[in-house]
């Protein structure tokens, strides 16, 4: 995606989803211990795989942290959300990529945004689909119109996954 990035995302597991994927993603939100083995994925040789979702640092205007990953009472599973700030070497899409098939996607398409630490930058928005997660890329062409004192907004948005 890009250099600092605010991940801000809430999604609910599958009740069948596999203890060892739960147990990482305890850990990734600083609410479990380190896994003895990981699965051989690409997400797991990424620089800051097993602290984005918990991170905070960032040496730009973009501040907070904010993350939980329950058990939620009434469905009986598992509901991560997220909100947390870190430098992004590909982690995001790859960590989507590899929880993709445990979504819970009855519950909810829109899984969440990224903003990049670019100025003027749009956020990215993360949906799930059945083929794959996409990441859709907001942006916003503005045109000042001095004779009607106004400004004209041109908002776009268009599939980023590949990028």
């Amino acid at each position: 995606m890009g250099d600092f990035a605010e991940l801000n995302t809430r999604f609910k597991l599958k009740v069948d989803t596999p203890n060892e994927v739960i147990e990482i993603i305890k850990y990734m939100t600083g609410k479990g211990e380190e896994p003895a083995t990981l699965p051989n994925y690409q997400i797991f040789s990424t620089e800051n795989w097993d602290t984005m979702l918990r991170s905070f640092s960032d040496d730009t205007n973009i501040r907070g942290e904010f993350s939980f990953f329950e058990k939620h009472p009434r469905f009986d599973c598992w509901e991560l959300c997220v909100r947390s700030v870190f430098r992004d070497r590909n982690e995001i899409k790859s960590f989507y990529n590899w929880v993709h098939p445990y979504i819970d996607n009855i519950w909810l398409g829109f899984l969440g945004y990224v903003v990049l630490d670019e100025v003027g930058e749009h956020p990215y928005l993360i949906y799930f689909k059945d083929e794959g997660i996409r990441f859709m890329k907001v942006s916003c062409d503005e045109k000042e119109d001095l004779a009607r004192d106004e400004v004209l907004f041109n908002w776009n948005i268009f599939d980023a996954t590949g990028n």
